[in-house]
């Protein structure tokens, strides 16, 4: 069963997502209604859920400041965020920064399912003219074509470009007969090698020193 954490200051809101999400099978592990709380928990437990869900905007801080403070943890488990309206600036700071996508909360009944799936399996959940903003964020890293001493296995290197064709973890497992768990393994060496903490910065990263070509 695939765990989650959430955090959603809307108690009413809150109610109907509970429900929904244990209807779908998914085991809760904690629930917050501030950002605060939720960051004082990530940084003392020792057991990380598969996914956290939390609202773009919450009273305390926002979505993309929560996501940059927890940086270090991104390795352990995937990012969703939910919003009432597709703010695509803010939308796109926070999966650049390492969120794997977005919810909008009155589609829920029609992909809140799966989206946290496609999520945990290591995939992008945006809409079209998002994931066209995107690929011209990447485009402007083309002709920045610095080499470095920075070396990445042949493995590496085709992990990341399935990536930037937005494959799923569980895809790229398949495509390369290994499993999920070994996929992101090889993802957070990648992290490491490059200084990043995201698959849109490795993304970017890779194009700016000539290791991945688009």
């Amino acid at each position: 069963m695939k765990s989650l954490v959430i955090v959603e200051d809307d108690k009413r809101f809150s109610v109907v997502l509970r429900k929904m999400l244990q209807q779908y099978g998914f085991s809760i592990d904690a629930f917050f209604y501030n950002a605060n709380d939720f960051l004082e928990y990530i940084n003392k437990t020792d057991k990380y859920p598969d996914l956290c869900l939390f609202d773009l905007e919450l009273p305390d801080k926002s979505g993309v400041e929560i996501i940059k403070e927890i940086q270090d943890y991104l390795s352990f488990f995937n990012v969703l965020i939910l919003t009432s309206f597709s703010d695509e600036d803010k939308v796109f700071e926070a999966i650049k920064n390492g969120a794997s996508g977005y919810i909008l909360k009155q589609e829920l009944a029609l992909k809140l399912k799966d989206s946290i799936i496609e999520a945990i399996n290591g995939g992008i959940v945006i809409e079209p003219i998002l994931a066209n903003k995107f690929f011209h964020y990447f485009q402007t890293f083309k002709t920045i074509n610095n080499k470095s001493d920075i070396n990445l296995a042949v493995n590496e290197n085709e992990l990341l470009e399935y990536l930037i064709k937005g494959f799923t973890y569980k895809e790229i497992a398949e495509f390369t007969n290994k499993t999920p768990r070994n996929v992101k393994y090889t993802l957070t060496k990648i992290y490491k090698k490059l200084g990043v903490k995201s698959k849109v910065e490795a993304i970017s990263e890779a194009i700016k020193l000539g290791l991945l070509e688009i």
